[in-house]
């Protein structure tokens, strides 16, 4: 599928064969580029995620000055919060708002998310509070996840503390 919506978007923007290469490249943190096939393009980030977990399961995924996560542990969180999404809810195309500051609860909600077929709806807290009213008013969601201390800031009773 993304193979196929790569090819449309390099023929309508019509780059030069040399550019449309570059496209179909991610850069590795070494700095070399490192092709993908088109097998692994076209998986979901679930599956790839769940590729990572089985062949780096014991290995750091998200590291941060206060926790440190292996991708196994990343993999067991983001599948206890897939599970509650869906108790209350959540599947594939319901969208869910994410009221959340940078951290490694936010990298599990968004696997969490992925992994119920459902979207999310970013919200910076940093926001003014009558831009996150009308975010949260508009997007039509069936909850919002966020943090107890950001809770008491935000206008809506779909809110939900994680």
């Amino acid at each position: 599928m993304w193979s196929v919506l790569a090819e449309h978007v390099n023929d309508a923007v019509a780059l030069p064969a040399e550019q449309q290469a570059i496209r179909a490249r991610a850069r590795h943190p070494s700095g070399a580029f490192v092709a993908f096939g088109t097998a692994d393009t076209e998986q979901s980030i679930p599956a790839r995620f769940a590729q990572m977990v089985r062949r780096h399961g014991d290995r750091v995924a998200v590291r941060t000055p206060d926790e440190t996560l292996t991708y196994e542990a990343l993999n067991r969180r983001a599948n206890r919060i897939a599970h509650w999404l869906i108790a209350h809810g959540v599947g594939p195309e319901q969208r869910v708002d994410l009221v959340l500051e940078r951290s490694p609860d936010l990298i599990a909600v968004l696997l969490a998310v992925a992994k119920t077929g459902g979207a999310y709806v970013p919200v910076d807290p940093g926001y003014p509070e009558e831009r996150i009213a009308w975010m949260l008013d508009d997007a039509d969601v069936i909850l919002t996840l966020t943090t107890t201390e950001l809770a008491a800031k935000l206008p809506t009773d779909t809110t939900t503390p994680i």
